[in-house]
């Protein structure tokens, strides 16, 4: 059984090269796990080269008292 695709709102930390303070970032992302989504984390944070790193994350369940769910749907064409 697959797991429930989850919304995840994450902050990103990196203190880039000949740089004195950290810099931060947020990203959203949809996935079933948490380190699924590393690896759109480096892409859309390219220029952290390495540095990059999770400050904070929380599964988004509920904005302004709306519930929150993914769902998933493939389109295919058909000739």
């Amino acid at each position: 059984m697959e797991k429930q695709l989850k919304l995840y709102m994450i902050v990103l930390g990196c203190k880039p090269i000949e740089r004195i303070t950290e810099q931060h970032d947020i990203f959203f992302g949809i996935g079933n796990f948490l380190k699924n989504l590393i690896s759109q984390m480096k892409t859309f944070w390219s220029e952290a080269k390495g540095q990059l790193h999770i400050n904070a994350w929380w599964e988004v369940t509920v904005v302004d008292n709306y519930s929150i769910e993914i769902i998933a749907y493939w389109l295919f064409k058909i000739n």
